[in-house]
């Protein structure tokens, strides 16, 4: 009878402990910048309800400073989950060298920029993304994507840059 209990009770626990690894589908937002005494991390994690009818969308955001739920518009996550499934990684790569119209050229850096890096799990597809610093002329679709992310989060593009 005690095996039983203690066993019902392991299994219990295994099955409540539960991440958004276990989610098969999510979009993650991670952002932080090393340069930066205290941490600056941020977290989003967005993924679909599974126990709705109407398949709504849960948004967890992480800070240092705060911590909380949220819902989403489908529409607004299938956005994001459009624009980065169409996107590589070498999209997002920032050229080392402009060469100007009138024949010069210059080297291209982004200083005291933090790490961005969004992963998509959908279906069987799984993609990551990562940048250094978030500049909408160099990183486009991902720029889009993140803006879209931190709408939905109630957070803007100054709380990462």
């Amino acid at each position: 009878m005690i095996k039983r209990l203690f066993f019902c009770i392991i299994l219990t626990s295994l099955f409540s402990c539960k991440s958004y690894k276990s989610i098969d589908e999510y979009i993650k937002f991670h952002h932080r910048n090393y340069m930066k005494v205290i941490s600056d991390e941020t977290e989003i994690i967005a993924f679909p309800k599974k126990k709705t009818n109407n398949k709504s969308i849960v948004i967890k955001v992480t800070n240092a400073k705060f911590e909380y739920r949220k819902t989403m518009d489908i529409h607004d996550y299938e956005k994001i989950k459009v624009i980065l499934l169409s996107l590589n990684q070498k999209d997002i790569e920032i050229p080392k060298v402009i060469n100007y119209a009138n024949g010069t050229q210059a080297l291209v850096g982004i200083t005291d920029c933090g790490s961005n890096i969004i992963f998509i799990k959908s279906d069987t597809i799984k993609k990551e993304f990562r940048t250094c610093g978030v500049i909408r002329e160099y990183h486009g679709k991902f720029f889009e994507a993140t803006q879209l992310i931190l709408k939905a989060a109630k957070l803007e593009m100054k709380d990462i840059n």
